[in-house]
């Protein structure tokens, strides 16, 4: 939307396409001088190497450096790398205002791409190897992720945890342009590791201990996601009310558990989502619910789904119209908690969960 009512100004046409047949949407693809492709993610999706190949000027949102993309194609060279829709519009018009600057970048990216994996040829040969001989290239291994090598012993539990918690917060990436996160864990650093390829998500991990601080930001080195994780002394944050995700974990006593709820209470926005690392007593949730924070239920009820299916057509009714008082799109987790994960929302949003 934003394009196609910016691109329009500058003399510039754009089309949008959603899925369409593969057949049909090469044949788009032949007859476009520049396309944008949105990852969604920061992941990697085949869509940029069909794209280069076409011989068109790829644009596409910065991926994760985890995805290892930028080891075969260099963002200038071979395709062009947008930061957020205002970066992308300036680009565009760039671009289409020096089409002979365009056309070398695009015959870089075509070049690139079809000697190094989309040629028929290749991907025959890549698909068949791990069909029947179980091979990869080595190039794109996960053991090439500094993650992977570093193991840390832990619970089954935990790692359930961890999982379910990254997926939430991935799914809340896909739909918000830029999400700000701070975590307060001490012991749960890979919490932070693992959100760390999510390229739209500003991780901030404070602590109260400065070599708890030193250790974390040496395992950060070792797994190579120190530039996407930034470290700070929790007393030294100036900036309140700023976040909209917070992590925290369960602490051994009540008046830590007292400090760090203050603490985040006061760094999370008035309507904030916070995922808690372990179980929780009544006593610990007495005091998230002083702080407003209230936990979220995911409800099977389809009686209950119904009026939320019928919410949601009126709220986008309202927006669209331009009298909807609230944001649609919220922090609202989309998978079950598991053991050892819990969320509380707080703000509008837990006050009014029928509208979304």
């Amino acid at each position: 939307q934003f394009l196609e009512k910016e691109l329009p100004k500058n003399n510039i046409p754009f089309h949008h396409y959603n899925r369409l047949p593969y057949l049909d949407w090469i044949k788009i693809l032949s007859h476009s001088r520049m396309i944008v492709i949105s990852s969604l993610n920061g992941q990697f999706t085949p869509q940029i190497y069909i794209t280069l190949s076409a011989g068109a000027l790829c644009f596409v949102d910065k991926l994760s450096s985890q995805t290892l993309f930028y080891n075969f194609f260099e963002p200038g060279k071979h395709l062009i790398v947008w930061n957020d829709f205002e970066d992308l519009l300036s680009k565009l018009i760039y671009y289409h205002n020096h089409p002979n600057e365009a056309e070398v970048i695009a015959k870089a990216g075509k070049y690139q791409a079809e000697n190094n994996f989309i040629s028929a040829k290749s991907m025959v040969f890549a698909i068949s190897d791990f069909v029947f001989k179980d091979k990869i290239d080595s190039r794109f291994l996960a053991i090439n992720d500094k993650r992977c090598q570093h193991k840390r012993v832990e619970s089954s539990e935990y790692f359930d945890a961890r999982i379910r918690l990254y997926e939430n917060i991935q799914e809340l990436h896909l739909i918000h342009e830029t999400l700000n996160l701070i975590s307060l864990t001490k012991r749960n650093l890979n919490s932070s590791v693992d959100l760390a390829d999510l390229p739209r998500l500003k991780i901030t991990h404070a602590f109260i201990i400065d070599k708890i601080k030193n250790e974390a930001d040496l395992y950060f080195q070792s797994v190579d996601v120190d530039h996407q994780i930034k470290t700070v002394m929790l007393n030294r944050i100036k900036n309140l009310s700023t976040y909209d995700i917070g992590i925290l974990e369960i602490q051994e006593s009540f008046v830590d558990w007292l400090f760090y709820v203050d603490s985040i209470s006061k760094l999370l926005k008035k309507s904030s989502l916070l995922w808690i690392l372990g179980e929780l007593n009544p006593f610990e949730k007495k005091i998230l619910k002083k702080e407003g924070f209230k936990p979220y239920i995911i409800y099977k009820n389809p009686i209950i789904l119904k009026i939320k299916k019928i919410s949601r057509k009126i709220c986008f009714l309202f927006l669209k119209i331009g009298k909807y008082p609230f944001p649609y799109i919220t922090l609202k987790p989309v998978m079950e908690m598991v053991p050892n994960l819990n969320v509380f929302l707080r703000g509008w949003q837990s006050k009014l969960p029928f509208l979304y």
